[in-house]
């Protein structure tokens, strides 16, 4: 579970939260709705370590023990055990085949390369026929499968994507989205999604809107 308490953040002279409180529960497949420019982002990147520069406290839980994200000394080894993260423009490496961009991570964080969980990932993908193919021929949905693969085979346990669905056309994005949804029920993950896509939210467990300098679970209409 991820406890935000009392978060205030600013970017200069503009206030970007003021006191926000949220609780996120585990493995659930969570939606941040919200205008251009509200912090959707900027509550990603707290989420996932990457923002350290806010006021309040940030707490994950897990079997009852209780890290705190602001501790400097664990912060980055917590960011890498717990988090992976999808961007909407894939950030893979063209040049390289879908294996080498796959390994890759697993690579810089001295993890264990297990082919045969990567060809049991790549097949639950649909994406093990491209597996020896560079990135640069393959489609958009193509590309955001192997992004996709990535965070399933770094083994975290939340799973941030910041506009998976940007880049994709409409069919991808169905596609795309009912992905993450499945892996939320099979491989028990909390999925949190950042989307402009309001016709998809029908699939999220929950969705909350970034309006106000603050987070609210979000109404239709």
């Amino acid at each position: 579970m991820i406890e935000l308490a009392n978060i205030s953040k600013k970017y200069k002279d503009k206030i970007i939260f003021n006191d926000l409180n949220l609780t996120l529960e585990d493995e659930k497949f969570i939606a941040l709705v919200g205008q251009s420019g509200s912090g959707k982002t900027t509550l990603l990147n707290i989420l996932g370590g990457l923002d350290l520069k806010y006021d309040g406290q940030y707490e994950i839980i897990i079997d009852n023990d209780i890290k705190n994200m602001k501790d400097i000394d664990y912060q980055e080894k917590y960011r890498l055990d717990y988090f992976s993260y999808i961007f909407q423009d894939f950030n893979l490496i063209n040049y390289l085949s879908v294996y080498d961009n796959i390994v890759l991570p697993l690579k810089y964080q001295k993890k264990k390369i297990d082919n045969e969980k990567i060809e049991s990932t790549c097949k639950e993908l649909g994406i093990y026929e491209l597996i020896n193919k560079k990135v640069k021929y393959l489609s958009g949905g193509e590309k955001q499968r192997v992004s996709i693969a990535r965070c399933l085979l770094l083994d975290t346990k939340y799973i941030l994507a910041d506009e998976p669905t940007g880049s994709l056309d409409y069919d991808n994005t169905i596609k795309t989205i009912e992905m993450l949804k499945n892996i939320v029920k099979k491989h028990n993950k909390t999925v949190i999604v950042v989307t402009h896509n309001l016709f998809v939210l029908d699939y999220f467990d929950e969705v909350y809107e970034v309006v106000n300098n603050d987070v609210i679970p979000y109404h239709k209409g």
